[in-house]
C-alpha cells in the first residue's frame, strides 16, 4: 500500500502587515508635512479690555504679534464694529523671532447712544521674504475690544496718560531748544558788536 504526499500550496499572510506598514509611513509623513506647512503665530489679546469714553473721544489700546522662525505680513480685518470704528496701520512687518507690539486706536462717533459696545477684529498673517508662499498660518479672529460710552468719565484710560506725557515732553523739548538757539543768537550778536568796537 502506497501513501502520497499531497503538497499544499503554502500562503503567506503578508498583505495586511504591509498595508498597515504602508498606512503607519503614510501617516508619519503626512504629520510632519502638516506641521512643516501649517504653521501658527501668537496673537494675544488686545489691552485694556475695557475702555471709558465719550461720544466723539477715541483712546489707544494694543496687542502683541509674536513670530516663530519666519517673517511675516499681517493685515487686520475688521470683523464687527457694533457702531464703533477701529484705525490700524494698513499692514505690520514683524521680522522672524520677534514680539511686535502694535497700537491702534477705537473711536466713538459722535452720535453714539450711551451704553457698552464691543467691537472685534482679526489678524491674518502671510510669510514674507523667501518663506512667502511655502507656509499656511491660520487666522487669527475674535479679539475684543470693550467700549463704555458714557456722558461722564469715572476713569482715566490706559495709554491716555501716557499720550499725555510724551505731548508733555515734546512740548518741554521745543521751549528748551527754542531757549537754546535764543541763548546761541545773543550771544552771537553780543560778540559781533564787540568786535565793531574794537
Amino acid at each position: 500500500m502506497s501513501i502520497q504526499k499531497t503538497n499544499k500550496p503554502r500562503t503567506l499572510v503578508c498583505g495586511k502587515p504591509k498595508v498597515f506598514l504602508i498606512l503607519t509611513i503614510s501617516l508619519f509623513a503626512l504629520i510632519f508635512f502638516s506641521i512643516n506647512l501649517v504653521s501658527a503665530i501668537g496673537v494675544s489679546y488686545p489691552i485694556p479690555q475695557n475702555i471709558e469714553l465719550k461720544p466723539s473721544q477715541s483712546s489707544y489700546f494694543t496687542f502683541q504679534i509674536q513670530t516663530d522662525e519666519y517673517p511675516v505680513t499681517c493685515v487686520p480685518l475688521v470683523e464687527e464694529t457694533s457702531g464703533l470704528e477701529l484705525a490700524f496701520n494698513q499692514q505690520y512687518l514683524v521680522e522672524a523671532n520677534q514680539r511686535y507690539n502694535v497700537k491702534a486706536q477705537v473711536i466713538v462717533p459722535k452720535q453714539t447712544a450711551f451704553g457698552e459696545y464691543q467691537a472685534t477684529f482679526c489678524m491674518e498673517c502671510t510669510p514674507s521674504g523667501e518663506t512667502e508662499g511655502s507656509r499656511i498660518i491660520p487666522r487669527v479672529c475674535k479679539l475684543p475690544i470693550t467700549v463704555d460710552v458714557v456722558s461722564d468719565r469715572s476713569r482715566e484710560n490706559r495709554f491716555e496718560q501716557e499720550a499725555a506725557n510724551y505731548v508733555i515732553v515734546w512740548i518741554t523739548l521745543l521751549v528748551l531748544s527754542i531757549l537754546v538757539l535764543v541763548l546761541i543768537i545773543f550771544y552771537l550778536i553780543r560778540r559781533r558788536r564787540a568786535r565793531t568796537w574794537l
